[in-house]
């Protein structure tokens, strides 16, 4: 049964809150945010900020245009295309 639920929990997404229920009562998560934005030309331009998260589905809404590159505890790094704008 245990093993049942760590498969569910893990089988949940990738881009579950990276911090237990628990923990989001304790006040807000703390990320470094790696925005990765590739150009028309091709060349990428990164951006490096402290991300305060005190919603994971609100932070996900704001960077719904953008996809997962990776993710941790303590840093989340993402990507967007300039393709086509």
């Amino acid at each position: 049964m245990c093993f049942l639920l760590l498969f569910v929990t893990a089988a949940a997404g990738f881009h579950e809150a990276p911090f237990s229920s628990s923990d989001s009562k304790a006040g807000p998560a703390r990320y470094t945010l790696i925005l990765e934005q590739e150009m028309p030309d091709g060349k990428i331009v990164t951006e490096k900020k402290m991300e305060t998260v005190w919603s994971m589905p609100d932070f996900w809404m704001k960077y719904k245009d953008w996809k997962v590159v990776d993710q941790n505890q303590e840093e989340i790094t993402l990507r967007r295309s300039e393709h086509g704008k």
